[in-house]
């Protein structure tokens, strides 16, 4: 073909599609058609180098989110629904998606080319199994290549989600944490010999996309070929506080090179919860909860005590407002290191396959929680946002904000004006700025704007609201400074 039109993700350039369709004829003349098969198709080149991903020869920077099965029940998934939840997923600015542990239906990958968003697709394999799987896996993986292989939304092949030993949230004692951790850094049955034997398969039958043996767990020197999930502020232990992903970003930077699970749990708005659940929280079977719709009680407690929610909306409150400072948590800090090393991040997840207390932005019912307003603003291609040391201030005591701005588009912006802002709970302001000004070239990387140094006179809940003027186009970024 002389100049194709190049599919590209959404944020780019049009996702340019090519109509392909093969007939048959029972005679030389072509009077007699047999069948007719008809399908969609398009032209790119996809690559990673060091993690670094690259469309079309353009290094981009890939975020987005886990996609789970669009529902328990995929047979029932239509291409409507698809097209609702990838337009959602477009209008958060996602140019990414994980399509995790599962194959969707062939549905979900025409809407993918068409909307322009990359898929990261996972072959069915979750934590560990026995060693009977491998001959039944081998003759699989083939049909998954196969059958999905003219999508041009489909970027990355991965073998094995957390190819480890997974404990129980429910187990207790040192002897499931050793396995944990032995599976993660020492050996690995799934990892050194299923997936590396599927990973050769694929290869084999796909030389043009990027083939991941497995993902999970962090990078390490002796075994550098894996993305990260980073559950510090949710699982704990192994992981524990959120800072403590600072101390390991800071010693060792790798394991930021490509990371596609964090996120917290959260309870869905109130009337998609009282679908599952009692009004009156009073009543409610937490049992219930926690064995048919995937509630973790025990880890929620440890950032925050739920169990003293006054009511159903207190505790949805609670919930989606930890979700919210989890979530803008790592995506701030991964957005700093853009391209140093880090080629690109997915949330976990999207949304909820069942009714369920999960670590959805989006719920069954398709209704977004806060978070999904949340990320929205945080995936925003032209970006302003903060890293604050602490969680908690004392009165009078001195916070420094730096200030950063960053572009992922392909616009120029020689004039950008930031300014910095400090409400009470009730939007007095406290203290606000100078307007700062700025440039933002062409997807670049993070910028320091300045620092800005600020106290508070009284205790309370306030809000730091950071405002970036841009063009025509202006872009509002919340943090809550507790100060007490």
């Amino acid at each position: 073909m002389e100049n194709p039109r190049l599919w590209w993700t959404h944020d780019l350039a049009d996702s340019n599609l090519y109509t392909v369709k093969v007939e048959t004829f029972g005679d030389e003349l072509l009077r007699t058609r047999l069948d007719v098969w008809e399908f969609k198709w398009g032209l790119r080149w996809f690559e990673m180098h060091d993690w670094l991903p690259y469309l079309n020869g353009h290094r981009l920077f890939l975020k987005g989110n886990n996609y789970p099965p669009g529902d328990t029940r995929i047979a029932s998934m239509t291409r409507e629904r698809y097209l609702h939840d990838f337009t959602l997923a477009r209008d958060a600015h996602m140019n990414f998606m994980r399509i995790h542990a599962h194959i969707e239906k062939p549905e979900l990958y025409d809407v993918a080319d068409e909307l322009g968003i990359l898929l990261w697709q996972d072959f069915p394999l979750q934590w560990s199994y026995a060693r009977e799987v491998l001959p039944q896996a081998e003759r699989q993986v083939p049909y998954m290549v196969r059958g999905l292989y003219n999508h041009p939304s489909v970027a990355i092949w991965c073998m094995h989600n957390e190819p480890i030993h997974i404990t129980d949230t429910k187990e207790t004692g040192l002897i499931p944490i050793l396995k944990g951790i032995w599976t993660s850094f020492g050996y690995s049955w799934d990892r050194e010999v299923m997936d590396t034997r599927l990973k050769q398969i694929v290869q084999q039958w796909d030389p043009t996309r990027p083939v991941l043996r497995c993902s999970g767990k962090w990078p390490v020197p002796w075994r550098p070929d894996t993305d990260s999930h980073f559950y510090f502020g949710w699982y704990s232990p192994p992981e524990g506080p959120k800072r403590r992903f600072e101390t390991l970003a800071r010693l060792y930077p790798r394991t930021l090179q490509f990371v596609t699970e964090f996120g917290a749990q959260s309870f869905p708005n109130r009337a998609s919860a009282c679908k599952f659940m009692d009004s009156d929280i009073g009543k409610v079977d937490w049992n219930h909860l926690v064995e048919r719709h995937h509630f973790q009680p025990n880890i929620m407690s440890v950032w925050y005590d739920w169990r003293k929610a006054k009511d159903l909306d207190d505790l949805i409150a609670m919930s989606q407002d930890y979700q919210i400072e989890i979530n803008q948590y790592y995506i701030d800090r991964l957005r700093l290191y853009k391209y140093k090393p880090c080629g690109g991040f997915a949330a976990f997840m999207f949304h909820d396959s069942n009714p369920a207390v999960q670590w959805s932005l989006i719920d069954y019912w398709r209704e977004p929680k806060q978070s999904y307003a949340h990320m929205q603003v945080a995936l925003n291609p032209e970006y302003v946002f903060t890293l604050l040391a602490k969680d908690d201030y004392r009165v009078g005591e001195t916070i420094h904000a730096p200030l950063y701005v960053v572009n992922d588009s392909l616009w120029d912006y020689p004039d950008v004006r930031v300014h910095a802002e400090l409400l009470d709970v009730h939007d007095h302001s406290l203290w606000q700025s100078e307007t700062m000004s700025a440039t933002l070239e062409p997807d670049c990387s993070p910028k320091l704007v300045e620092t800005v140094s600020f106290g508070a006179a009284q205790a309370g809940d306030h809000r730091l609201v950071l405002t970036m003027q841009y063009g025509d186009q202006a872009l509002e970024n919340h943090y809550r400074v507790r100060v007490r």
